[in-house]
Parts: structure tokens; sequence; C-alpha cells
């Protein structure tokens, strides 16, 4: 290797491994003595046949993007994520001498490194699952929720409960961290609707509207075991600016976590849709039990109409 500052020839005083596939050595220029350190990495090409039958050059990089995306919020580590691939391109590099290797290939070591490592590798490999066997055809394919429970029950073996009810309400919250649970409790919904209704009609036509509310939510979920947190207020705000704009903004503010004044008049004026000068808008099926007298002095409400048999 030639000096980068005056071209002269440099000799090695120093070699050492970095890494699985890297060596660093320290050099001196034999023209102006000056020391340098370089890093010498292998490049380990071949190539991979696609499903389609096109074929390209393996890349690492490709694959730990893959493997990072599966595990997304998930508490695995990049260095882990590394140490992974460059297991599987040993294998493959061996593997790779009796010609171009199909990328099942590659999605089958995967599977088997990400196992037994741990909850959060678990279901970092259940999730690369989802994607590598839906996509793939044949033997161990995914075309369906049906195939995929069978494949789950079969690398994590749970007790065989019955099956759910199509018309069960949910049982399990997961909470908007992604880590805590606590049951469903329909009252706690229907309170937290009751708040957000405050003052927009008497106490009984809140209590009556925030039931119905609360109930309607629940059937939404029906058969439907585990459901997040998010997915509860979302359907609340959806009943919500159906019935009353104000109400839509106070449950909004504080479940969608809104930090700035512009951002709460960025909602507001999504509400002008459904709502205008404090009457029911005429396209849509309900109003706020405030707005209701109103509709006797001239202003129409068509009833939504109903999605139940």
């Amino acid at each position: 290797m030639r000096c980068p500052d005056c071209g002269g020839a440099t000799r090695v005083l120093e070699t050492r491994e970095s890494g699985s596939s890297a060596v660093r050595r320290r050099r001196t220029c034999t023209n102006c003595s000056r020391r340098i350190t370089t890093t010498e990495a292998v490049e380990r090409d071949f190539i991979v046949k696609k499903r389609g039958g096109r074929t390209e050059s393996f890349d690492a990089s490709k694959l730990a993007r893959a493997i990072g995306r599966a595990a997304h919020v998930l508490p695995v580590r990049g260095a882990d994520i590394n140490a992974i691939v460059d297991r599987i391109e040993k294998q493959l590099l061996a593997e790779s001498l009796q010609g171009p290797l199909p990328s099942s290939r590659i999605g089958d070591l995967v599977l088997a490194e990400l196992h037994g490592l741990g909850d959060a590798t678990d279901l970092a490999r259940i999730r690369f699952a989802m994607v590598f066997l839906g996509c793939s055809e044949g033997p161990g394919a995914l075309s369906n929720a049906r195939g995929f429970l069978s494949w789950l029950q079969e690398n994590y073996p749970v007790p065989d409960s019955a099956d759910i009810a199509e018309d069960a309400p949910p049982a399990v919250v997961l909470k908007r961290d992604g880590r805590n649970t606590e049951a469903f409790d329909i009252d706690k919904l229907m309170r937290s609707i009751e708040v957000a209704l405050k003052g927009r009609g008497s106490e009984v036509e809140i209590r009556r509207i925030a039931f119905t509310l609360s109930q309607e939510v629940a059937e939404s979920f029906e058969g439907q075991p585990l459901v997040t947190s998010l997915q509860i207020g979302s359907e609340v705000l959806k009943q919500l600016r159906e019935r009353d704009g104000l109400a839509y903004l106070r449950f909004g503010a504080t479940f969608k976590r809104i930090t700035t004044p512009q951002m709460i008049a960025l909602d507001a004026r999504s509400v002008l849709a459904i709502e205008f000068d404090g009457v029911g808008h005429p396209s849509k099926g309900r109003v706020s039990p405030r707005t209701a007298s109103s509709t006797a002095e001239g202003a129409t409400c068509r009833q939504r109409p109903s999605t139940r048999p």
C-alpha cells in the first residue's frame, strides 16, 4: 500500500483482527515515516436465486434490514442482529460452493437463528415468518390465518382452548406501551365517555348516550379477544364525532396527546364538517344532547341506516 501523503511504500507494523471478517493493520511509510491504520474486509460475493427465477448478489445489509423490520420496537439490539447476519452469511458462503442459493434458504436460516433466544427474538421470528412464509409456495407456506395458527401452535404450543365465539366481547386490552395488559372494562369505558360529554345534556341523557356508545364500541370488537387501547380510543372518537363535535374534541385532546394549540385548532376545523353553529349537520345521522332540541326549530337530521340485522 502507498502512503496517502507522499506516495511512498508502507510496511506493516502490527496486524489485528477486527470483527468476524475484517483485519486492522498499523503501517508506517518508509519514505516520510508517517504512521497510518488500515482496515481490510473480505467481500463475500455469491449468488441468490429469487422466487421468480431472477438472480442477484447476496446483500448482507438487506438481510439485516429485513430482520430489523421484524424486530421493530422490540428490545433486540442491533449488535445481535449483525451477529445473526454474520452467522447466516458464513453458512450461506459454505453452501454457495454448490451453485446459486434459493432465497428461501436465507429465510429458513433466519427462522432457525431467531428461535429460542428470548421472548423478543421469538416475537421477531413470528413477525418474520408471517411475511416470509406468507409469500412462500408449497409445503410450509402460510396462505391464511388458520395456516399461521397451525404453524404458531407447532412452534410455540399453548394449551388448547375453545373457539372464540363471533359475538364474544373483548377480554384483554393491550396498553399503549405495548407491554402491559388489563381486562376489558366496559364500565370504565362508559365513565370516560361520560367525562367527554359532561355538560352536553342532563345527567340522564349523558348516562344513556355513554351507555349506548360504550356498547357500540364493545360490539365493534366482537370476536376479537385482544384489542389495544389505541383501537378502543379510535372507535370512541369515531362514535363521538358523529354525535357531538365538542365531546369529540375533548376526548381527542387527551387520547391523541395533543401538545400545542395549533394541533387542537386543526382538529377543531375537522369538526365543522359535522357541526355548524351548534346544530348537527344535516348529512349526519345523530346530534348531541344539547343540539337535539334545535332540530325542533327547523333543523332536520336523517337517521344513519343501521348495519345490524
